[in-house]
């Protein structure tokens, strides 16, 4: 199902994200971007989570995410700083087991979306998880605001489809 312009709402497209587009960018940027996939890929979570209020009012909804662990601060601040998408990065807490203190980087739903698109292209052994996560936004109109009216079951139906298709990714 293709999200449709409704007099409310608009479908929320996303912009191209593929390597020939990627390519137009400058050679510093291409470089660091490449380098910012590949830490991605190796040591990212791309994810999709349910989030359930303790309030029975509000109605549980789906929320993206793009989270980078790493024991190394400064890599996690120049992947922050090359993404340029609002993110935050939280010290996790302490086991045993570590010997140093371990961060990480989190992006949630249209930021997180926003970091993808911009190594998507350079992506590997994420590259379906992102694109899973594209199909969830567009497909799921996961950035239209329904108002007061509750979401339609048709789009949950889309959420949920590419929530366990997520999940089975891992």
């Amino acid at each position: 199902m293709t999200p449709t312009a409704t007099k409310k709402h608009e479908a929320r497209d996303l912009p191209p994200h593929d390597l020939a587009t990627a390519l137009a960018a400058p050679v510093a940027m291409i470089a660091d971007l490449g380098w910012a996939a590949g830490f991605i890929d190796g040591e990212g979570c791309i994810s999709a989570v349910w989030q359930r209020y303790k309030d029975p009012a509000r109605r549980t909804c789906i929320r993206i995410k793009l989270q980078v662990a790493q024991n190394d601060y400064s890599s996690l601040r120049r992947l922050q700083n090359i993404l340029g998408v609002q993110s935050e990065i939280v010290q996790l807490k302490r086991t045993q087991a570590q010997n140093r203190p371990v961060y990480s980087l989190n992006f949630d739903t249209r930021h997180a979306i926003g970091a993808l698109l911009k190594v998507a292209p350079f992506l590997h052994r994420k590259k379906m998880e992102a694109e899973t996560c594209f199909q969830l936004w567009v497909e799921g109109m996961m950035g239209v605001r329904f108002g007061p009216k509750p979401i339609p079951d048709e789009i949950w139906a889309i959420r949920e489809k590419y929530l366990l298709k997520l999940q089975r990714l891992k």
